[in-house]
């Protein structure tokens, strides 16, 4: 999964580039994600960045389905599974940056329904950050 990060770092790094003067063209982002795809396991992958102003750029790659020769487009619809953590981490994160968590407080203050289930044996404090 290490080229599946780097995709995901480079679309941040796309993201970020929203906030500044300098949005890339549509053709440079399609010539890096493509080499980076062709170095990746992921069978398709869709993303979209957006700046303030509203200019787009979109890149699709691999199969619609695994079993037939459709392209995957901006326009195909995923069913994401599991997204209760990443939904969680979003909200926490946006918590400390409000300063109302610390990434270091103790999880027992802020779920008490949890510090009465016994997890550790060792009895050692959870933080976020372990």
């Amino acid at each position: 999964m290490k080229s599946a990060g780097s995709i995901v770092l480079y679309f941040f790094l796309l993201s970020l580039a929203g906030y500044s003067q300098n949005f890339p063209k549509q053709e440079i982002v399609t010539k890096k994600m493509n080499e980076l795809m062709r170095s990746s396991d992921l069978p398709a992958v869709v993303a979209i960045a957006v700046n303030k102003k509203g200019q787009r750029i979109t890149y699709a790659f691999g199969k619609a389905v695994w079993t037939e020769d459709t392209k995957v487009t901006p326009q195909h619809i995923f069913r994401i599974y599991s997204m209760t953590k990443l939904v969680t981490s979003v909200a926490a994160m946006q918590l400390v940056e409000q300063g109302k968590i610390k990434l270091d407080d103790d999880l027992s203050v802020l779920l008490p329904e949890m510090a009465k289930i016994p997890i550790l044996k060792d009895g050692q404090l959870i933080t976020a950050k372990k």
